[in-house]
């Protein structure tokens, strides 16, 4: 059992992680300090490698999920898209979604077949489920299976990073239907990285 006093420094280290968009003008919550994002090296749903590292110079999306979510993932990959077509089309193509997959039954095909159901541009990531777990841990998000059937809960956190591989705001699901406020953090980091 946590001891209110233990408890009560978990909290004060959780709230400095990240400030509310209220302290800073940005919508999403933002990490402080400002530190690099942790490293992606997974295959994408063309069977290639996959290094968060090349993306420099992109505005990156990383959300975590799978095909066969029935409302959660449809739901953000759709907000996603729309808020990439809220960009103007020079920032739209500078704007990556990277889906990672938390389900080892996801393959590079499945991830090719889904992914261009919400947007063609989209990337889907998979790789061994070491990989995965790390990547995941990393970036403080979870996933496990769902008691007594097929399903996977999951974190529903997105992570912006910018261009110079930073990461740079959170989004909770519940902002993720704010696509205008989110295309606003993304043109933020790439007008001013």
């Amino acid at each position: 059992m946590i001891s209110p006093k233990h408890l009560a420094a978990v909290l004060a280290v959780l709230q400095v992680q990240f400030l509310s968009a209220a302290d800073t003008g940005w919508f999403g919550k933002i990490p402080h300090p400002l530190r690099e994002a942790p490293p992606i090296e997974l295959t994408d749903q063309n069977g290639n490698p996959f290094l968060l590292a090349d993306q420099r110079g992109n505005a990156v999306l990383v959300a975590f999920g799978f095909t066969c979510c029935p409302n959660i993932c449809p739901v953000m990959l759709s907000q996603l898209a729309a808020a990439r077509r809220e960009l103007p089309e020079d920032q739209r193509r500078l704007a990556k979604v990277v889906f990672i997959s938390v389900d080892d039954r996801d393959t590079a095909q499945s991830l090719a077949e889904y992914l261009p159901l919400f947007d063609g541009d989209f990337t889907g990531l998979t790789g061994t489920p070491e990989a995965i777990s790390s990547v995941v841990r990393s970036y403080g998000g979870f996933f496990r299976d769902a008691p007594g059937g097929d399903l996977i809960d999951h974190s529903t956190d997105v992570y912006l990073i910018d261009p110079q591989g930073r990461l740079r705001a959170l989004f909770s699901r519940g902002q993720l239907s704010e696509t205008a406020r989110i295309a606003a953090d993304i043109s933020r980091v790439l007008k001013n990285p």
